[in-house]
């Protein structure tokens, strides 16, 4: 598969908190794949069964855990408000 789009994907918790960038590929679903510095050097699991990811940095144990279906859905409808809002003031620019 070729990669033609990167983007920086900024990973915040209380005491961690990092740019990453990442390969865009068209998907039906999602997932994070990590690489070598990830699975061993920070000491990294994947639970499977409830698809939650642990890791440690300087000490402390972090979980990521994935959005629920309802969280998905009310950013979509945030990120098309916004969307829309965009493109409306875009149309009242005159030229």
């Amino acid at each position: 598969m070729v990669v033609k789009h990167q983007a920086h994907i900024p990973i915040t918790t209380r005491k961690y908190k990092r740019n990453i960038l990442c390969d865009i590929v068209p998907m039906q679903i999602g997932h994070i794949i990590l690489r070598r510095p990830w699975q061993y050097d920070r000491n990294f699991f994947h639970d499977g069964h409830s698809n939650k990811i642990t890791f440690s940095f300087q000490g402390t144990k972090f979980i990521l855990c994935p959005s629920t279906p309802q969280h998905v859905r009310d950013n979509e409808i945030k990120l098309k408000a916004k969307l829309d809002s965009e493109n409306e003031n875009e149309k009242k620019i005159v030229y």
